[in-house]
């Protein structure tokens, strides 16, 4: 209520913006500090039974999603306090999930792998995550910048995942820009996690 004074904004339009924002948010920043130890803390299984290290990438994967789909029910209680509801169009924010579960997996196993090997990345993690949330339109709306700053956006891939969800949740539609911009850096993650699984996998029971 607070920041909906501040920023001018009605809080029927506000309020739903931010909870949807800060619900997926958090699900990302928790998600972000669990990958970096999604190896180094499966170590003793790991060096005692021989199973692919993704198993516990998706271990990781799969714990953050049950946490997430905790608090999505916290989403359609905002929206009846208010008294809105966002239509049909919701339904094309599942299409955003994929490119989470992908991109997810992507982080959690570089992260996984990289942490392993350099046990101080995990603090790093933690205070780039804390960085990119400020720069990342979760308190603030987009519109709020200048209309030459609006089209690099996208270039920050954090704003591109997140909007792929949120725009449909508020009845709105994710550009094509937008989808290209997340599926291209979800393509990049992956491509990165594969060339760091491929190279370094036969070392991780020795970092662990």
């Amino acid at each position: 209520m607070l920041y909906a004074v501040l920023f001018r904004m009605p809080a029927a339009e506000y309020v739903p913006y931010l909870a949807i924002s800060l619900i997926i948010w958090q699900a990302i920043a928790a998600f972000l500090q669990d990958a970096c130890t999604a190896l180094s803390g499966a170590g003793p299984v790991i060096r005692q039974i021989a199973m692919p290290v993704t198993v516990h990438v998706l271990r990781c994967l799969l714990r953050n999603a049950l946490y997430a789909a905790h608090s999505l029910p916290l989403i359609p209680v905002v929206f009846a306090v208010f008294g809105i509801w966002p239509g049909a169009g919701a339904v094309a924010a599942l299409a955003g999930i994929p490119l989470f579960a992908v991109a997810g997996f992507a982080s959690a196993l570089a992260l996984g792998i990289l942490c392993a090997r350099f046990r101080d990345i995990p603090p790093i993690v933690g205070n780039l995550t804390q960085l990119a949330f400020f720069l990342t339109p979760v308190l603030w709306l987009p519109e709020m910048l200048p209309p030459e700053a609006l089209p690099w956006l996208p270039l920050n891939p954090f704003y591109a995942l997140l909007e792929t969800v949120r725009a449909p949740l508020l009845g709105l539609a994710a550009g094509p820009e937008l989808w290209a911009a997340a599926i291209g850096w979800t393509t990049v993650l992956a491509a990165g996690a594969w060339l760091l699984f491929v190279r370094y996998r036969g070392r991780v029971p020795y970092w662990v």
